[in-house]
């Protein structure tokens, strides 16, 4: 008498009809070949690809108030902030941690961290807890609805002049 086994991936039934018999679980994703009692040689599952490691994040230029600043990991942006420039320190209208820059994979960005105030990154206003990602080589950011940041992505980090600047009091030659 002819025997048959299911095929299906997780099934393993074997009857002596081309169908599933009764009460099977999987009887709608049975399919069934001639069983001669022995099993199948079953070959080795391929290897897993290689994992893909994320492209390192683009440097970050960011321009406030005439001050080039290179930025190579996460920053905050505000009056009290990881670079707080004098011309940013002016601003009422930006909170003491009002923004958040970070690198996540291969990607930049920003998140709204001021309730108070606006931030807006290319005429849109990003959510506060909410992030936006920096997708193209240049961008507009505004905090606080009239401080303007300039966000360059991409070559090498400029020299740092900020700090040194205000040091200073000018730019040196």
């Amino acid at each position: 008498m002819a025997r048959f086994r299911c095929i299906a991936a997780a099934c393993t039934v074997i009857t002596d009809r081309r169908r599933a018999p009764a009460g099977c679980p999987d009887s709608n994703r049975c399919e069934f070949e001639e069983y001669d009692g022995e099993d199948p040689v079953a070959l080795p599952a391929p290897p897993p690809p290689p994992a893909l490691e994320p492209e390192p994040a683009a440097p970050l230029r960011m321009e406030i108030g005439g001050q080039v600043w290179p930025v190579t990991g996460a920053v905050v942006l505000g009056r009290n902030g990881d670079i707080a420039p004098e011309s940013l320190r002016e601003h009422l209208s930006v909170s003491r941690r009002h923004c958040k820059l970070s690198r996540t994979g291969g990607e930049w960005r920003i998140e709204a961290l001021s309730e108070a105030s606006p931030t807006v990154l290319d005429g849109q206003t990003i959510p506060v807890g909410s992030q936006m990602v920096l997708a193209g080589p240049s961008h507009e950011l505004v905090l606080g609805g009239s401080m303007r940041v300039r966000l360059e992505l991409g070559g090498a980090p400029p020299p740092f002049t900020g700090a040194l600047d205000e040091l200073l009091g000018g730019k040196m030659e």
